[in-house]
């Protein structure tokens, strides 16, 4: 079965401070503990020289095992969106 990616681009206003940035990192690194089919976890600031992110900032990337897998983190009372 083919593994799922899920790519989250986002863009934090200005007042959020550095430190709620690497806490909000650490716990959705977190996530791959608490929630069963991801598989990997990676994420942070957008960093190329190409000044192609339209005001993203920073972005995150989930693999996960199945779309079943990334439906249950969809919809968890722990990920950002559930």
């Amino acid at each position: 079965m083919p593994t799922i990616q899920h790519m989250v681009l986002v863009q934090m206003k200005p007042e959020v401070t550095a430190e709620k940035i690497t806490e909000l990192f650490e716990a959705l690194a977190q996530l791959k503990q608490l929630i069963p089919g991801i598989t990997y976890f990676s994420g942070g600031p957008y960093s190329s020289p190409e000044g192609l992110n339209q005001g993203y900032t920073h972005g995150f990337l989930m693999t996960f095992e199945s779309v079943e897998a990334r439906n249950t983190y969809l919809w968890h009372p722990d990920s950002c969106s559930g």
